[in-house]
């Protein structure tokens, strides 16, 4: 059995773990898909909603948060205190592939 940041997480409850356990078999792949863009995005990164532009309507933003949180656990990538405005109208961080930082 995998666990949290290879596997999706929850927080205790039952509608948590039932959630994780119908994400998993799709996870690896978009997160594979989140890091692979990330990757490109370069020293600029991206927040959530610009990934999830970037990979197109087929990915939600929440499972695209998820999998930025599971990639930022497993030390991929960089939380930046830098912030950019999101469509909500509210300052969101930005993640940065880990490659980019020296």
């Amino acid at each position: 059995m995998t666990h949290y940041p290879e596997s999706p997480g929850y927080k205790g409850d039952e509608t948590g773990r039932t959630a994780a356990e119908i994400v998993k078999p799709k996870a690896a792949a978009i997160r594979e898909r989140v890091e692979a863009k990330m990757k490109l995005a370069g020293w600029m990164g991206m927040t959530a909603e610009e990934c999830q532009r970037a990979l197109g309507c087929d990915v939600s933003l929440n499972s695209v948060r998820s999998r930025l949180s599971e990639l930022h656990a497993a030390g991929k990538l960089i939380k930046l205190d830098e912030t950019r405005m999101a469509a909500s109208g509210l300052m969101v961080r930005v993640y940065v592939h880990k490659i980019h930082m020296n």
